[in-house]
Protein backbone atom coordinates (compact mmCIF):
# COMPACT_ATOMS: atom_id res chain seq x y z
CA UNK A 1 0.00 0.00 0.00
CA UNK A 2 1.12 3.57 -0.25
CA UNK A 3 1.07 4.12 3.66
CA UNK A 4 3.27 1.27 4.16
CA UNK A 5 5.76 2.35 1.31
CA UNK A 6 5.96 5.15 2.69
CA UNK A 7 6.93 4.03 5.93
CA UNK A 8 9.60 1.81 4.16
CA UNK A 9 10.79 4.95 2.78
CA UNK A 10 11.03 6.96 5.83
CA UNK A 11 12.79 4.62 7.92
CA UNK A 12 15.52 3.73 4.65
CA UNK A 13 15.96 7.37 5.10
CA UNK A 14 16.44 8.39 8.25
CA UNK A 15 13.77 10.73 7.71
CA UNK A 16 13.57 12.76 10.81
CA UNK A 17 17.27 13.50 11.27
CA UNK A 18 17.35 14.45 7.51
CA UNK A 19 14.42 16.22 7.66
CA UNK A 20 15.93 18.26 10.85
CA UNK A 21 18.98 19.12 8.71
CA UNK A 22 17.01 20.69 5.85
CA UNK A 23 14.87 24.34 5.39
CA UNK A 24 11.79 25.26 5.23
CA UNK A 25 11.44 24.98 1.58
CA UNK A 26 13.89 21.89 1.54
CA UNK A 27 11.47 19.92 4.00
CA UNK A 28 8.45 21.11 2.19
CA UNK A 29 10.00 20.02 -1.05
CA UNK A 30 10.94 16.20 0.83
CA UNK A 31 7.68 15.71 1.79
CA UNK A 32 5.88 15.82 -1.66
CA UNK A 33 9.34 13.95 -2.94
CA UNK A 34 8.65 11.16 -0.55
CA UNK A 35 4.83 10.85 -1.68
CA UNK A 36 6.03 10.93 -5.20
CA UNK A 37 8.62 8.32 -4.72
CA UNK A 38 5.72 6.03 -2.74
CA UNK A 39 3.41 6.58 -6.04
CA UNK A 40 6.03 4.87 -7.78
CA UNK A 41 7.10 2.49 -6.13
CA UNK A 42 3.46 1.13 -4.83
CA UNK A 43 1.79 -1.94 -6.46
CA UNK A 44 -1.21 -1.08 -8.21
CA UNK A 45 -3.03 -4.17 -8.72
CA UNK A 46 -1.84 -7.34 -6.64
CA UNK A 47 -2.52 -9.79 -9.80
CA UNK A 48 -0.01 -7.49 -11.69
CA UNK A 49 2.71 -8.20 -9.65
CA UNK A 50 3.89 -10.73 -11.95
CA UNK A 51 4.37 -8.42 -14.66
CA UNK A 52 6.38 -5.87 -12.73
CA UNK A 53 8.95 -8.50 -11.26
CA UNK A 54 9.38 -9.31 -14.78
CA UNK A 55 10.98 -5.39 -15.09
CA UNK A 56 7.78 -3.60 -15.53
CA UNK A 57 7.90 0.38 -14.32
CA UNK A 58 7.20 -0.19 -10.85
CA UNK A 59 10.28 -2.76 -9.70
CA UNK A 60 12.55 -0.58 -12.02
CA UNK A 61 11.92 2.24 -9.45
CA UNK A 62 12.30 -0.29 -6.35
CA UNK A 63 15.58 -1.60 -8.37
CA UNK A 64 17.37 1.82 -8.19
CA UNK A 65 16.36 2.44 -4.79
CA UNK A 66 17.79 -0.75 -3.53
CA UNK A 67 21.10 -0.19 -5.35
CA UNK A 68 21.31 3.36 -3.54
CA UNK A 69 21.08 1.63 -0.26
CA UNK A 70 23.29 -0.85 -1.28
CA UNK A 71 25.79 1.84 -1.95
CA UNK A 72 24.99 4.26 0.81
CA UNK A 73 23.36 2.57 3.12
CA UNK A 74 20.35 4.08 3.08
CA UNK A 75 18.09 6.39 0.77
CA UNK A 76 19.31 10.10 2.96
CA UNK A 77 22.12 10.98 0.05
CA UNK A 78 19.71 10.66 -2.73
CA UNK A 79 16.14 12.02 -0.84
CA UNK A 80 19.08 15.13 0.31
CA UNK A 81 20.17 15.61 -3.04
CA UNK A 82 16.32 15.81 -4.30
CA UNK A 83 15.23 18.06 -1.41
CA UNK A 84 17.94 20.69 -1.59
CA UNK A 85 17.73 21.16 -5.99
CA UNK A 86 14.25 21.27 -5.43
CA UNK A 87 14.14 23.90 -2.50
CA UNK A 88 10.37 24.66 -2.77
CA UNK A 89 11.89 28.31 -1.55
CA UNK A 90 13.99 28.09 -4.99
CA UNK A 91 12.82 26.11 -7.29
CA UNK A 92 9.01 26.73 -7.64
CA UNK A 93 9.75 30.34 -7.97
CA UNK A 94 11.78 29.32 -11.17
CA UNK A 95 9.22 27.30 -12.23
CA UNK A 96 6.37 29.88 -11.96
CA UNK A 97 8.59 32.43 -13.66
CA UNK A 98 8.85 30.54 -16.79
CA UNK A 99 6.59 31.89 -19.39
CA UNK A 100 7.07 28.63 -21.39
CA UNK A 101 5.98 25.73 -18.17
CA UNK A 102 2.24 25.46 -18.15
CA UNK A 103 2.27 22.69 -15.56
CA UNK A 104 4.58 23.39 -12.70
CA UNK A 105 3.40 20.22 -11.04
CA UNK A 106 3.83 17.67 -13.61
CA UNK A 107 7.58 19.29 -14.61
CA UNK A 108 8.26 18.59 -10.61
CA UNK A 109 7.02 15.03 -11.22
CA UNK A 110 8.84 13.92 -14.09
CA UNK A 111 11.94 15.08 -12.47
CA UNK A 112 11.55 13.15 -9.37
CA UNK A 113 10.67 10.25 -11.90
CA UNK A 114 14.18 10.33 -13.68
CA UNK A 115 15.63 11.08 -10.85
CA UNK A 116 15.03 7.90 -8.89
CA UNK A 117 15.33 6.07 -12.49
CA UNK A 118 18.73 7.25 -12.53
CA UNK A 119 19.83 8.54 -8.91
CA UNK A 120 23.51 8.04 -9.72
CA UNK A 121 23.51 10.91 -12.18
CA UNK A 122 21.35 13.13 -9.09
CA UNK A 123 23.73 12.14 -6.82
CA UNK A 124 27.34 12.85 -8.95
CA UNK A 125 25.84 15.96 -9.79
CA UNK A 126 24.92 17.17 -6.70
CA UNK A 127 28.54 15.77 -4.91
CA UNK A 128 29.89 17.87 -7.71
CA UNK A 129 27.95 21.55 -6.92
CA UNK A 130 28.79 20.11 -3.18
CA UNK A 131 32.54 19.45 -4.12
CA UNK A 132 31.73 16.29 -2.17
CA UNK A 133 30.28 12.72 -1.98
CA UNK A 134 27.04 12.88 -0.55
CA UNK A 135 28.11 11.50 2.95
CA UNK A 136 30.10 14.33 3.66
CA UNK A 137 34.06 13.46 2.83
CA UNK A 138 36.27 15.83 -0.03
CA UNK A 139 35.86 13.80 -3.37
CA UNK A 140 40.34 15.11 -3.73
CA UNK A 141 42.59 16.95 -1.23
CA UNK A 142 44.97 17.90 -4.14
CA UNK A 143 44.72 19.27 -7.22
CA UNK A 144 44.97 16.79 -10.06
CA UNK A 145 47.55 17.68 -13.26
CA UNK A 146 45.18 15.96 -16.23
CA UNK A 147 47.96 16.14 -18.33
CA UNK A 148 50.40 13.76 -16.42
CA UNK A 149 47.00 11.37 -15.90
CA UNK A 150 47.25 11.06 -20.03
CA UNK A 151 50.89 10.84 -20.31
CA UNK A 152 51.16 7.93 -17.66
CA UNK A 153 48.68 6.10 -20.16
Amino acid sequence: TKKAMITALEKFSDYENLKARLSGGQQEALEDIVQMTAYFCRRNVKGKDDGMIEGKANMQFVGSLNRVIARYGDLSPLFEALAVTMDYDTYWKELMKNPRIKNPKLVFQTEIEKALLMPAAVLGEFRARRGQDPLGAPVRDKEVDWLKAFEEV
